[in-house]
C-alpha cells in the first residue's frame, strides 16, 4: 500500500446557498475519496478574502448514507465564522473510506476559499 501526502481539493471558491448551513446539491462535492481509497484528511484552510466576516460550514457524506438522508448529524464544523482578510486552518485527523464526501458552503459565494491537504492510501 503506497501513502500519497497531497493536496486533495482547492485552492478553490466555495459556493453559498441560501444559507451557509443549507445542505449543498448532491453533486457539489468538494472532495470524494477516490476508489479503492483511503484518506486521512489533515488539515483544511480556510480564507476570507473579502473585507466582511463569512461563515462556512463542512458536511462528511459517508458512501453508505444516502445524500436524501443527510442532515445535521453529517455537519463537522456548523457555520465556523472567519474574520475579513483571514485565514482559517482545521487541524484534523479524519479517516475517510472510499467514496466518501465532503461537503463545503459559505455565507457568501465565492469569498471564501478552501484548501484540503492530507494522505490517501492506495
Amino acid at each position: 500500500m503506497a501513502l500519497n501526502q497531497k493536496r486533495l481539493a482547492g485552492p478553490s471558491a466555495i459556493a453559498n446557498t441560501a444559507t451557509s448551513t443549507t445542505l449543498p446539491a448532491e453533486g457539489s462535492f468538494t472532495y470524494q475519496v477516490p476508489a479503492s481509497t483511503t484518506t486521512i484528511v489533515k488539515q483544511m484552510l480556510l480564507t476570507n478574502a473579502s473585507s466582511e466576516p463569512r461563515s462556512v460550514t463542512l458536511w462528511l457524506k459517508p458512501s453508505a448514507t444516502a445524500y436524501a438522508s443527510m442532515g445535521n448529524g453529517n455537519i463537522l464544523y456548523f457555520d465556523t465564522l472567519i474574520s475579513p482578510q483571514a485565514t482559517t486552518t482545521l487541524n484534523l485527523s479524519l479517516v475517510m473510506a472510499t467514496g466518501d464526501r465532503l461537503y463545503a458552503r459559505a455565507s457568501a459565494a465565492s469569498t471564501v476559499n478552501i484548501t484540503i491537504s492530507g494522505i490517501e492510501e492506495v
